[in-house]
């Protein structure tokens, strides 16, 4: 009885081994092929529930979903040999799920390298044929137009995904070049602030002339009246001296005549 009971045990797991293995499930977010001995037999799979071989059939599933590809800051020459610092991203989802497997195996990180390259590649040729000033503003939605049309033609074929977009986040100049330009400005700006200080010094010495001059002509011009006032005022003490010579000599011989020998000695005395 008990061996009866083990035979319908292993039976009954065998059985539920190969139903498991005999059918799977695709989501509307899924993208599968399906393999027999790692040979591509059955692609692009709809969703819903579906049949297999069992323990010959192999599902592979890929995100159907649009996915982001950060691409780190990568060095380019510009039109005039400028060079810039372009970080970008770009959008892409498994277009056809046979050529995506038999291009990168399954591996999305192998077909996230290979994507890189091609928008590398693409951007520097985009780049070069551009002056900075295009790349930066004028005709930067251009250049990224261009490059996500070509490069989904190429990944189609060649990776089997769709570019839904490639965009550029951030436009540098390089850290040398960075640095260079920085010691440029402060160059400039400092012979800039040497100049405007050289022509504030001219102006203060041509303000000082000004004052200079001003102060000569003003001399020039009132020094003859200083003079002849100064003179005018040297005769009138001149003759205020002779009129009071005079006027003391006509009391003395007022006195000569009305007073005794005496007090006219010491009138003279006191005069003198």
């Amino acid at each position: 009885m008990s061996a009866r009971i083990l035979v319908t045990a292993v039976i009954v797991f065998i059985l539920g081994l190969v139903g498991v293995n005999s059918v799977f499930i695709i989501t509307e977010l899924e993208r599968a092929v399906l393999l027999e001995f790692g040979r591509v037999v059955r692609a692009d799979i709809e969703p819903g529930l579906h049949l297999k071989k069992p323990f010959i059939n192999e599902v592979r599933k890929f995100d159907a979903r649009v996915l982001t590809l950060d691409i780190t800051a990568e060095r380019f020459l510009t039109l005039e040999k400028k060079a810039v610092m372009v970080d970008s991203f770009a959008k892409f989802k498994v277009n056809d799920a046979q050529s995506f497997y038999t291009a990168t195996a399954g591996d999305t990180r192998r077909a996230e390298g290979l994507l890189r390259q091609r928008i590398n590649n693409g951007l520097r040729n985009e780049i070069s044929n551009r002056t900075l000033h295009e790349v930066v503003s004028g005709e930067r939605d251009e250049l990224m137009t261009n490059l996500a049309e070509q490069l989904d033609e190429v990944a189609r074929i060649e990776l089997g995904v769709e570019v839904v977009d490639v965009r550029v986040k951030k436009i540098d100049l390089p850290t040398d070049v960075s640095q260079s330009v920085y010691a440029r400005m402060n160059t400039e700006r400092d012979i800039e602030a040497r100049e405007h200080r050289a022509q504030g010094m001219n102006w203060v010495q041509e303000y000082a002339l000004m004052q200079t001059s001003s102060e000569r002509s003003f001399l020039r011009r009132h020094i003859p009246k200083l003079r002849r006032f100064v003179a005018q005022a040297m005769l009138n003490l001149h003759r205020f001296m002779r009129v009071l010579t005079a006027r003391t000599e006509s009391f003395i011989s007022f006195t000569e005549a009305w007073l005794p020998t005496k007090k006219l000695s010491q009138t003279k005395a006191m005069c003198c």
